[in-house]
């Protein structure tokens, strides 16, 4: 039986175009065929036709732009040819929030998007957004039944001559100087990104349905692959912590908890996406919890 997706991905523009604009499309995957092809086209592996394209579509912040039309579109056609029932049309959310209303009605799944009054902060189905879909802080995954909200920080460019921000991740997001229409929408967003963040995750510690959440570099991981570099920066930070509660002298039963912790996190996280525990045991087969407290 074949499988359809919908595919998104960045259409080519002149420079001299102002905006975001994607494609979108419907694309039926070859027999077996795991994760998403790399391109949005008949060439790429994985990929057995394409169905239909709305192509060179304006992403805005509403949900009555062309690419959340083409979105909806693409989502309905997918759902008929796969034979599930037809998704919901979108459900225009409250706008002219405070930030804190903003992330209880993303916590609640009662709209489909909804907004801050300046505009900082917003979701968008299950995502829900810092300045812009180029920082998504945390997404709901597994029907909603999950949320794995970012690590990812946007720090001061000490070297840049624009005085911007750059990121402190996977650097996907060009530098401070490279755009310098970005640099000057952004060079104030550095504080205010952290304090979203911060909020979402009081907000789902806070919350009374206890879905569990997982913190990693990204949030919008589908391939395994994605899920496998999730497990390992989940590595990463447990080998730092380790590394910390043995220096340390006042604090290192601190750093222990915290290792522990996180490596319980990311067991799960690997339990429940099949991508192993490799380098994740518990830190007593390091140093003994009395060790640690002294």
């Amino acid at each position: 039986m074949s499988t359809y997706i919908v595919m998104e991905k960045t259409a080519s523009m002149p420079a001299s175009c102002w905006g975001r604009y994607i494609n979108v499309g419907v694309v039926e995957l070859e027999p077996g065929f795991q994760g998403e092809p790399k391109m949005l086209a008949e060439r790429a592996k994985g990929v057995r036709r394409i169905v239909q394209t709305w192509r060179k579509c304006h992403a805005g912040l509403g949900i009555r732009d062309a690419a959340a039309r083409a979105r909806y579109e693409a989502r309905a056609l997918a759902a008929k040819l796969n034979g599930e029932p037809e998704p919901k049309s979108p459900n225009l959310g409250p706008k002219n929030l405070t930030n804190g209303e903003v992330v209880a009605n993303w916590l609640a799944r009662n709209h489909n998007y909804g907004r801050s009054s300046n505009g900082n902060l917003f979701f968008r189905d299950n995502t829900i957004y810092s300045y812009g879909e180029h920082f998504p802080i945390a997404r709901f995954d597994g029907d909603g039944e999950i949320v794995l909200l970012t690590t990812q920080r946007l720090k001061r460019d000490a070297n840049s001559e624009s005085r911007g921000y750059r990121w402190d991740g996977d650097g996907q997001q060009p530098g401070s100087g490279s755009n310098p229409q970005w640099d000057a929408r952004h060079s104030s967003a550095s504080v205010t990104t952290a304090n979203h963040r911060s909020m979402v995750m009081v907000r789902l510690k806070q919350s009374p349905s206890g879905r569990p959440f997982f913190t990693v570099p990204n949030v919008t991981a589908h391939t395994k692959a994605e899920h496998e570099a999730n497990h390992a920066d989940y590595v990463n930070r447990y080998k730092t912590l380790l590394g910390k509660a043995k220096r340390a002298t006042k604090h290192r039963a601190l750093y222990f908890e915290e290792a522990q912790t996180l490596a319980k996190e990311g067991r799960e996280y690997s339990r429940l996406y099949a991508v192993g525990s490799q380098g994740l045991h518990e830190p007593r087969s390091i140093f003994s919890k009395a060790q640690a407290e002294r």
